[in-house]
């Protein structure tokens, strides 16, 4: 019989490198699309919530502490300008 130890060994290595290569970022990639996604859905319920409950001129920082804190007690934590972009993002889209 033949020895394919090398082969089978070579063969599962160049895997392991595709996996590595390819589908691992591509799973990252993934996961943050709908990561960003999530905030998204939960930045437009807050930022309408906060439109109804504070309603009314010079109510900006309330209306944005809000949003906020309703999205942190909803475990999304995000770099802050980000977070900012995604809030204004969706203000103007509630406004339009």
């Amino acid at each position: 019989m033949t020895d394919i130890t090398e082969v089978l060994c070579a063969v599962i290595t160049l895997v392991f490198a595709c996996v590595s290569a390819f589908a691992l970022p591509w799973l990252k990639n993934k996961a943050g699309a709908s990561g960003l996604e999530r905030v998204r859905q939960w930045a437009a319920i807050a930022v309408a919530a906060a439109e109804q409950i504070y309603r009314g001129p010079g109510r900006g920082e309330e209306k944005k502490r809000y949003v906020i804190d309703l999205l942190r007690a909803r475990g999304i934590m995000v770099d802050p300008d980000a977070l900012e972009a995604v809030i204004e993002a969706e203000v103007g889209r509630f406004s339009a």
